[in-house]
């Protein structure tokens, strides 16, 4: 890491301690650790609500008999994806905890919509709100960032994001007991009794940061960016029953695009655009954007396969014939490893590097994405498969915040952020889709259940596997170590709020 580099998270250190945050603080206080702990809890729903969802999937599609279950996935990602920038700017404009907040208000109105949702259009409707959480992924640790003492700063924040794997080495047990006894509409309950208790931590434990930039909220570019990707994931995920040379097909796709070309010609003239495309003409942040991007994708799709493949009944080529419950013997180690591998991150970073710990963490979900592909017999195959999977999630997850960190100026943090998250979460919203129109160009639907052939598990497993393999050679060649070394942050005007 560079002396330059190092400039930002300086400065916030400095603001801190001068009158903001945890005011002199040099280490772990009592109250940090429970701000901290505030924030791994935000992570950990936003982790939970994607995992509860995936093993419960199988019980929604069954209910409302569609193969359409991949836009609860999709839906949930979709928002936070569209709504991260927008959120990411407002946040350095009127602060980061007081957003935080607010988006999880929208999370738990969503909560109750998917919990009295009539229909599959309305459950997704809840899930697309519930998705606002998504933004806590960012801004929780933009927000430590301003915060913390800089010393505890790499292995606060690379466990908040992984941590969740600790709480939810669980959540199968309670999922299968939550399903048994109230079916999937229990799940959702729950979620708003989660969300409402997170609010009340955030609020008392976690104070606001002093940091704020003026600037003017760009809606038009939200809607634009929003919009246009919506009508081209609709085309996608319908593909294989309209027909991918339909009318619809081609036409989703064909408006799709003109408004994703409009919302480029809208970026390029306006002063502060939603997402500054310009932003990704830095090495670093582009190298965060894309590579995240790309992990997420992987382990999107592993966390949808691997309860698809446990849950499915015997006698078809593949599945363990689990129930929810017994399913944590394979969803438990997944989870622990997570957060095994974001504890090497936060304990290594400063010495190997982002970067590099990148290239292990993909090269991880790689060797994982082949094995499932082959290997998933056997509930011992599933669990070597499962753990190295979660080792290369933790380390990825736990080096993308660790880079933004380190190469963002200081006033910039929750836009370059939201800007990074959108790459992440837009990739991993059509990650789902592409994987259920896989599994869909196979799937009978009978009164017991939605049933895939294995050749749609093989292509989705592979599918998982080509996007951890196009990271690792994007970190050897356009991304690597050496060309980052040359890069500078430029720090901008900030203002302390007293």
């Amino acid at each position: 890491m560079t002396e330059a580099t190092q400039q930002a998270p300086e400065a916030v250190n400095s603001l801190t301690e001068s009158g903001g945050g945890f005011t002199g603080a040099k280490g772990w206080t009592a109250a940090i650790i429970a701000s901290f702990l505030g924030m791994i809890l935000v992570q950990e729903y936003v982790a939970i609500s994607y995992t509860t969802v995936s093993i419960a999937l199988p019980d929604i599609t069954k209910h409302f008999a569609t193969t359409q279950g991949g836009w609860l996935l999709t839906g949930y990602i979709l928002t936070g994806a569209v709504m991260s920038p927008l959120l990411g700017r407002m946040a350095d404009i009127y602060g980061k905890r007081r957003i935080l907040l607010i988006v999880l208000g929208g999370a738990g109105l969503g909560g109750v919509i998917a919990a009295l949702a009539p229909n599959m259009g309305i459950l997704i409707l809840g899930r697309c709100l519930e998705g606002l959480s998504i933004a806590g992924l960012f801004l929780s640790y933009s927000l430590m960032r301003d915060i913390f003492p800089k010393g505890i700063l790499p292995l606060a924040i690379s466990l908040c994001v992984t941590g969740s794997g600790i709480f939810g080495a669980f959540i199968p047990l309670l999922v299968g007991a939550l399903l048994g006894k109230f079916g999937f509409r229990g799940l959702f309950w729950v979620d708003v009794i989660v969300i409402g208790l997170l609010f009340l931590v955030v609020r008392v434990t976690t104070p606001e940061t002093p940091l704020r930039k003026h600037a003017t909220l760009d809606v038009l570019g939200g809607l634009l960016l929003g919009g246009g990707t919506a009508l081209v994931l609709i085309a996608l995920s319908q593909g294989q029953t309209w027909g991918w040379g339909s009318a619809g097909v081609v036409g989703f796709t064909i408006g799709g695009m003109v408004v994703l070309a409009a919302f480029y010609v809208w970026t390029r003239s306006h002063r502060d655009p939603v997402v500054d495309l310009r932003l990704f003409t830095r090495r670093p942040i582009a190298m965060a954007a894309v590579t995240s991007a790309l992990a997420y994708g992987a382990f999107t799709l592993s966390s949808a396969l691997y309860p698809l493949i446990s849950l499915s009944p015997t006698g078809h080529g593949y599945g363990l014939g689990m129930t929810p419950t017994s399913y944590a013997a394979v969803a438990t180690p997944l989870s622990l490893a997570v957060t095994l591998g974001g504890f090497l991150v936060g304990r290594h970073v400063a010495r190997i590097g982002g970067p590099r710990l990148m290239i292990i963490g993909c090269g991880l979900l790689v060797v994982a994405g082949l094995l499932l592909t082959f290997f998933n017999d056997t509930y011992l195959e599933l669990l070597i498969s499962s753990i190295i999977a979660g080792l290369g999630t933790g380390m990825t997850t736990a080096a993308v915040p660790n880079l933004v960190v380190d190469y963002a100026p200081t006033d910039d943090q929750g836009s370059i952020a939201g800007n990074v998250q959108i790459a992440t979460s837009a990739f991993s919203s059509i990650a789902p889709v592409a994987m259920f129109a896989i599994l869909a160009s196979t799937a009978t639907v009978t009164p017991e259940a939605v049933v895939y052939a294995e050749s749609g598990f093989q292509g989705a497993s592979i599918l998982m596997a080509a996007f951890a393999s196009i990271a690792l050679i994007l970190l050897f060649t356009v991304f690597s170590a050496r060309s980052l070394n040359t890069v500078r942050v430029e720090p901008s005007q900030v203002t302390v709020n007293p």
